[in-house]
Parts: structure tokens; C-alpha cells; sequence
């Protein structure tokens, strides 16, 4: 019940964000959610001894680049990408982390850079280049095919996806939960007027439905690392902010690629 409560709050809110908030305001709130989900990832994977100035590190860098495309209009990738290696390098070298770690540790905090930090660019690009009607594509895609995953897996689940990963997802669920997304993409297109071949429409659902799923066994990776059940406890019901976009992370460059 908890979980359908906050659901029936947040959907209204979503699609309020998307078709009602003037472009700045939704950028904002964009980076609100990179820097909600930066700050449980830290806490995912923060090492010993915690360091606030790593983490705040981590996270600027994470919406430095969202930041940059908004400000400049070019997804400066490389040279953003080059800085965090850079400084998150040194970070590692004088905070005093043995050399067998600074790898290691230099690896995690790139890593989250650019897991969350890309694909809320990916986010920002697309409304700011495109439109909130492929956003929402994208986001009724992902819902029904999680949704029709746990549904097909719960009914005739038999044989595990990752059991190391995450036990509870079964091969027929993630067939069932990508054929729903394919249907719901092809039923939104035809309500929403969008012009697009069936056979690109199958194969864009398609592509987002495997991305979702990686997204998904991605963030599980993360948890099962770190010993925890939920990224966080900000969403009641649902976990962490990251528990709630993990499928997206993935399937946002996907979007932005595929239609822009």
C-alpha cells in the first residue's frame, strides 16, 4: 500500500515536471536527482576511513557535466572526464589511501561520475533538443516493463537471470517485461501522434527494455557490493532515488542517440 501511495503522488508529479515546468525548472530538478542519487551511491560505496571531501568531490563532478551542457550546449565529455580521473587520482593519492587501493578507489568514485552524471546530461539533452513526449515514451516503456517482469516471473518464472546478482529475476520475466514495454511503446506512440516506422519503434523498445534490465542488474551489483538491500530510504516503500531511475541510467543515452 505504502508503495502505491507514493507511486499515485509521484506519477502526477512527474508528468507535471515534464509537460509543465518551464526548462530551467526542469533542469533543476534533473540535477536534484543526480545529486540525491550521487550522494546514496557515495554512501554505497564509500570506503575507509569516509571522507566528506571525496564525496562532496564526487558529486560536484557528477553534475559537472549536466551542468556544462546546460551552460555551454556541448557535452564536454572528454575533457570532464580526463579532469575526474585526474582529480579524483589525487584525491586518492593525498588522503593517504595505500597504493594498493588508490586504484580501486579511483575507479569506484569514476565510475559514479559517470553512471549518474551521464545520463542526467543524456536527461537534460533531450528536453532541452527534444521533446517531454519521448522522455515519457521512455519512462512508460520502463514502468510497464518492470512492472509485467515481476507479474510474468512471479506467474511462470522458472529459470534465473543472474542468481548471483539478483535471485529474484527470472529469463521469463525479463522476456515477459520487454515484450509488455514493446506493447506499451507501440500503444503510447499511436495516442501520442508520433511519427515513427514500426520497425524502429520495435527495435527502440527493444533496445530500451535490454537496457533497462542491465540498468537495473547494474545497480544490483552495486548494492550486493556494498551489503545493502536499498540505496536509500528518501522514496517510502520503494527504497533509495537510485532504486527508483536505475533501469533509466542506461537507457537515457539510448533515447537521446536513438531519436536526436
Amino acid at each position: 500500500m505504502k508503495r502505491i501511495i507514493t507511486a499515485c503522488l509521484l506519477i502526477p508529479a512527474v508528468l507535471f515536471v515534464l509537460f509543465f515546468a518551464p526548462v530551467p525548472w526542469f533542469v533543476l530538478v534533473a540535477l536534484s536527482i543526480g545529486f540525491i542519487s550521487l550522494l546514496e551511491y557515495n554512501g554505497l560505496t564509500r570506503s575507509e576511513p569516509p571522507s566528506g571531501l571525496v564525496d562532496l568531490l564526487t558529486v560536484l563532478l557528477g553534475l559537472a557535466l549536466p551542468g556544462v551542457y546546460f551552460l555551454t550546449g556541448q557535452i564536454a565529455l572528454v575533457p570532464l572526464l580526463l579532469l575526474t580521473l585526474l582529480l579524483l587520482f589525487l584525491a586518492g593519492i593525498f588522503t593517504g589511501k595505500d597504493p594498493r587501493d588508490i586504484f580501486n578507489f579511483t575507479a569506484k568514485r569514476t565510475f559514479g561520475v559517470i553512471y549518474i552524471g551521464l545520463p542526467i546530461t543524456f536527461l537534460i539533452a533531450t528536453r532541452v533538443i527534444g521533446t517531454s513526449s519521448l522522455i515519457l515514451l521512455l519512462l512508460v516503456i520502463i514502468w510497464v516493463n518492470d512492472s509485467a517482469a515481476y507479474f510474468v516471473g512471479r506467474a511462470v518464472g522458472r529459470h534465473k537471470l543472474c542468481p548471483s546478482i539478483s535471485p529474484g529475476k527470472t529469463i521469463e520475466g525479463a522476456i515477459g517485461g520487454i515484450l509488455g514495454g514493446i506493447i506499451a511503446g507501440f500503444v503510447y506512440v499511436h495516442f501520442a501522434s508520433i511519427e515513427v516506422a514500426k520497425v524502429e519503434l520495435f527495435l527502440f523498445c527493444l533496445l530500451i527494455g535490454l537496457a533497462g534490465i542491465i540498468g537495473d542488474l547494474a545497480e544490483s551489483i552495486i548494492k550486493r557490493s556494498a551489503g545493502a538491500k536499498d540505496s536509500g530510504t528518501i522514496i517510502p516503500g520503494h527504497g533509495g532515488l537510485l532504486d527508483r531511475i536505475d533501469s533509466m541510467l542506461f537507457a537515457l543515452p539510448v533515447l537521446y542517440f536513438f531519436w536526436l
